[in-house]
């Protein structure tokens, strides 16, 4: 059976690198984007032909967008739903904007999803770490309880906590991943892409690498192609999987501090240690956040192939800038 896709976000960080795999498959693609962040050319520009993508620029929380429409005209059976404000910090300054866009904006495209297909079509949601607050300091399971302590992670289980009443209610397929901290390549009109490339572009253009708390943070780094090859791994697990959802861990199962990140930068740019500057932590800063990876490993074949160390490595090497982000 021929598969037709739709990717929210599909011009973003994860989006982009998503699309352009799919479409090297030679699948169809549809992408939603409304390019406030992400841009056209994250897609248009690693491709020599684009005759199987199909971008629309749209708002999905527009109340005069028709997406049930569009999914049933490209005869859609797979969904990524990666549209969001993924920026904490954003989130937190516009709580309302980040409602709208993370909690109905999904609701939005499970309503779509259930009246345009009769319920043929498979959702595939890109959730995040955010969702369980600050944990013990021990990697985290899916059954782990979730308290968010930041408006993000509260944003993204409420949106979790729709596709679970969609799914069981009303015979939607879902799987959500659980996404934790995500580098690797993009582009520089990517605004967003974590502190691992931010470090990188810091040490490459002589400023300072700022850290802010004490450093002793610890984080669960994945890169973008990894999270990609979960993401397509999901899809596929969807077609035998029982139960009408499904929830994994997407990271690498080991934590790093963000000193350890910093000095692995400073070791490989041949830095002095003096570039590094701290500055006061956020109340909604998590102390300790790494996955527990089993169930995917085990459920959907999944294994991470890029630490952070050797993209620091490659990076450093090449000289290669590009535009960094937040934590």
């Amino acid at each position: 059976m021929e598969m037709n896709i739709l990717v929210t976000g599909g011009a973003g960080f994860i989006g982009s690198h998503l699309v352009n795999t799919l479409a090297n498959q030679g699948l169809k693609i549809t992408v939603l984007d409304n390019f406030q962040k992400g841009k056209i050319n994250n897609i248009l520009n690693k491709r020599k032909s684009t005759e199987n993508i199909k971008v629309i620029k749209i708002d999905i929380t527009d109340n005069s967008t028709n997406l049930p429409d569009i999914i049933k005209r490209d005869d859609i059976t797979l969904v990524y739903h990666l549209a969001a404000i993924t920026s904490v910090h954003e989130c937190e300054n516009n709580r309302e904007k980040a409602f709208k866009v993370n909690v109905e904006g999904t609701l939005k495209i499970l309503e779509a999803c259930i009246k345009a297909t009769n319920n043929k079509v498979t959702l595939v949601f890109s959730s995040s770490a955010a969702v369980y607050g600050d944990i013990p300091a021990v990697a985290v399971t899916e059954e782990h309880e979730c308290n968010p302590i930041s408006f993000y992670g509260f944003t993204k289980l409420m949106a979790e906590e729709l596709i679970k009443t969609y799914s069981t209610n009303y015979g939607l397929k879902s799987i959500i991943l659980r996404i934790f901290n995500v580098f690797g390549r993009k582009d520089p009109e990517i605004e967003h892409a974590g502190v691992v490339d931010k470090f990188i572009t810091n040490a490459l253009t002589g400023e300072e690498i700022i850290i802010r708390g004490d450093g002793n943070q610890v984080r669960d780094f994945i890169h973008v192609d990894d999270v990609v090859s979960t993401l397509i791994l999901a899809s596929r697990y969807s077609e035998r999987m029982n139960n009408p959802w499904s929830i994994f861990n997407i990271g690498s199962g080991r934590g790093l501090s963000i000193n350890q990140l910093a000095e692995a930068v400073i070791k490989a740019a041949n830095l002095r240690r003096e570039r590094v500057t701290y500055f006061p932590a956020q109340k909604y800063d998590i102390k300790y956040s790494v996955a527990d990876i089993t169930k995917a490993r085990k459920i959907l074949g999944f294994s991470p192939r890029i630490t952070p160390e050797e993209w620091i490595n490659n990076r450093i090497k090449s000289g290669n800038i590009g535009k960094g982000g937040d934590v």
